[in-house]
């Protein structure tokens, strides 16, 4: 397992970066996404991601999307921005953008998420 900051060494980012392998389980998380989730690294790492972050309306989504792309090396929210909900330690929901990318490291494939907060924008409407 790694630890904060780990996947990309970008620690003082302005987004929030989750990384998560293979496995579906988080394997970095900096400091940004200490500050927007309430979780610290190292109560995190080598959780599955679905029950960290991912509401529980959407978790059955989640893992469809994880097994078509295992399946197929292909997935619908990969590479692009979308807004989702994101799950705050205390329950609350949180509006973000997000943007994923897959990459091989050491053969296996291990995906980062760039994250960034949309409360602001949404509290404006």
């Amino acid at each position: 397992m790694r630890s904060r900051d780990a996947v990309t060494g970008l620690g003082s980012a302005l987004d929030a970066l989750v990384g998560m392998g293979a496995d579906g389980r988080i394997i970095g998380w900096n400091r940004r996404a200490e500050e927007l989730f309430g979780w610290t690294a190292e109560e995190v790492v080598g959780r599955p991601m679905h029950e960290v972050l991912v509401p529980e309306a959407y978790r059955g989504a989640h893992r469809a999307g994880y097994r078509h792309y295992l399946r197929t090396g292909r997935g619908r929210i990969l590479e692009r921005r979308i807004e989702v909900e994101a799950l705050h330690r205390d329950g609350h929901q949180i509006p973000v953008e997000l943007a994923v990318v897959a990459t091989r490291r050491n053969g296996a494939t291990e995906f980062t998420g760039f994250i960034r907060d949309l409360s602001r924008e949404h509290a404006a409407l």
